[in-house]
């Protein structure tokens, strides 16, 4: 009942709503990319987790993203969950209702598999000491081991985190990513305070080449404030003069030409993807 939930959630609700943006992030140095937000993450795990198998003893999660699937697996399974290091010192998480006996068999989980130097890496390293499954949800189509992925894509895929914490040349919209939307106010003293008490949002932990905002330039005092308050690291900061505020963020997409641009808004996503062919992605 709840994977038949989820289920619907993730195709009726999240992924209708890209429309060529959330999903697919067209372009990105020479390849396809397939961006996967996390709640679609967790509707596709719900689902893969009913393929895999019980007969294991202990989840394996390969830090950091791999143990978003990892956790999901082991709690559908009911088995206890481990890393690759604390595994090899025979340490793992579990629950006092699971009862545990030798470790001999473990289901080894990565996120993705593209090239698959690090799993490989460490699947080589594992299986000295133990009988070893491995199972990613999304591979790029040179999978060759007996589970199936949930999702086989001839392309990268991109997660929420490897924007967040993963540098890269990096454009964003301001509210709605950075921080919550605004509401709307009929007076700029109204935006003022909402500007100055917005709560963040998305902030990525790596340097931002530019912000463009459709916030107008009267605001930019408050604004430059609310972004070293949050610890918002950027070089530049585009604020809307005379055009608007499509235009705004057009220019300087194209003045700074940034690798992603991080837009809140789809439709305007996909007129700045026309108008830049800069890859946009709605988070």
């Amino acid at each position: 009942m709840i994977r038949s939930v989820l289920k619907w959630i993730r195709d009726k609700v999240l992924l209708p709503r890209d429309n060529g943006i959330i999903t697919y992030a067209y372009y990105l140095a020479g390849h396809r990319v397939r961006y996967v937000p996390l709640a679609v993450m967790a509707c596709d795990m719900a689902e893969w987790a009913e393929t895999l198998p019980h007969n294991i003893d202990v989840v394996v999660g390969i830090p950091r993203q791999g143990l978003i699937p990892a956790a999901i697996a082991a709690l559908y399974l009911g088995k206890p969950l481990s890393t690759p290091d604390l595994i090899l010192e025979g340490k793992y998480w579990q629950s006092d209702k699971i009862a545990t006996g030798p470790i001999k068999r473990i289901l080894l989980i990565d996120d993705s598999y593209a090239s698959g130097y690090q799993f490989t890496k460490i699947y080589d390293s594992l299986r000295q000491k133990f009988e070893v499954i491995p199972a990613v949800p999304y591979a790029q189509g040179s999978w060759k081991f007996p589970i199936p992925p949930s999702k086989d894509c001839p392309y990268t895929t991109l997660f929420w985190t490897n924007l967040t914490h993963t540098p890269t040349i990096l454009g964003t919209d301001l509210d709605g990513v950075l921080c919550e939307e605004p509401p709307h106010f009929k007076s700029d003293y109204g935006l003022e305070l909402y500007y100055r008490d917005a709560k963040p949002k998305r902030i990525p932990t790596y340097e931002i080449e530019v912000i463009a905002t459709g916030r107008r330039e009267c605001h930019r005092r408050v604004t430059v404030n609310w972004l070293k308050k949050h610890g918002v690291k950027y070089k530049h900061l585009v604020m809307r003069t005379d055009g608007s505020i499509l235009e705004t963020k057009r220019d300087a997409i194209r003045k700074y030409k940034p690798r992603i641009f991080l837009e809140s808004d789809p439709h305007e996503a996909k007129w700045l993807f026309a108008h830049t062919n800069c890859p946009v992605i709605t988070p």
